[in-house]
């Protein structure tokens, strides 16, 4: 059912039957986190995520 709701999306955002190549496409974000530590011993957390331009313009026609 989720995979015909997501294959309308596309449809709708004008991506044709593209459902499979935007879900590789998703599977290609990457979520890394990077801990930078200090000199009084506190750990600095930053949360990177991989950006993609090609991506980013399915996921803007998608809403």
């Amino acid at each position: 059912m989720l995979w015909k709701t997501l294959g309308q999306f596309c449809l709708r955002a004008g991506l044709g039957h593209e459902l499979r190549r935007v879900m590789e496409e998703l599977g290609k974000i990457k979520l890394v986190d990077v801990v930078l530590p200090t000199r009084q011993g506190v750990e600095i957390r930053k949360h990177c995520v991989t950006r993609r331009k090609d991506l980013r313009q399915q996921l803007a026609k998608l809403g």
